[in-house]
């Protein structure tokens, strides 16, 4: 496992172990191994909050598991694991869809890797490379998923970079970005800012149906969540 010192980790890490009320310390921390035993493993134990934890927490419609471990007052600022289950390739599509998001946020791969390539809308349309963006809408903690309208554009890949266990990376809010698992089981730790922006952009390869603009995504079992947090554990320890 990668040594974490760099100070930008620690920093990240330091801000996680405030929110979740651990006591490990950022200097103290070796190597992931520690961080997952100290960080996950205390949520693992602790009933009242997988509890609480299991309702604002569901499967992605990219794929992966999405764990809301924090969660400010205001809303404006979580901590979230993602995974992706060794499986993941059998339940999911093969690609999942070009986004961006609404905020801003720093993420820690933990285990396996992710396969992030970023995108720009092209200033001109090309015929053989035509995605639709619709603008999504979130509704609360109901978890539905609001699609509106569509725009037709081609869009340019920028850059592709792995993003390795124990290297933390960002993104903006507004960037175009597809993320995909390239060494599976994997798992990231992402803090999300505040919103800067009104809606997300999500882009389709074809016109949706209007079955499609408006998703439902049922909260996990407070089962589930114990069953996903163990996972993570064994497959790191």
């Amino acid at each position: 496992m990668p040594y974490l010192k760099n100070h930008i980790t620690s920093n990240f890490l330091a801000y996680i172990n405030s929110k979740l009320n651990t006591n490990l310390l950022p200097n103290s921390l070796e190597n992931i191994r520690g961080f997952v035993d100290s960080i996950i493993g205390k949520v693992a134990s602790d009933t009242f909050k997988i509890e609480q934890i299991a309702k604002k927490s569901y499967k992605h419609i990219n794929g992966f598991t999405k764990i809301v471990l924090y969660e400010s007052e205001d809303k404006s600022v979580k901590i979230r694991l993602h995974i992706w289950s060794k499986d993941f390739f059998q339940d999911s599509k093969e690609e999942t869809d070009l986004h961006d998001h609404r905020w801003s946020y720093l993420s820690l791969p933990i285990m396996g890797a992710l396969c992030e390539k970023k995108f720009e809308e092209d200033k001109y349309i090309d015929e053989n490379n035509i995605k639709y963006m619709y603008q999504c809408f979130p509704k609360g903690d109901s978890e539905w998923l609001n699609l509106a309208g569509y725009k037709k554009v081609s869009l340019v890949q920028k850059s592709e970079k792995i993003r390795k266990t124990g290297e933390v990376y960002s993104c903006k809010a507004g960037e175009i970005h597809q993320l995909d698992p390239c060494e599976l089981p994997a798992a990231t730790i992402v803090v999300t800012y505040n919103p800067i922006k009104e809606y997300a952009r999500a882009y389709r390869n074809q016109i949706e149906s209007e079955d499609f603009m408006h998703i439902h995504v049922p909260n996990f079992s407070p089962k589930q969540v114990h069953e996903d947090l163990s996972y993570v554990m064994a497959s790191v320890l």
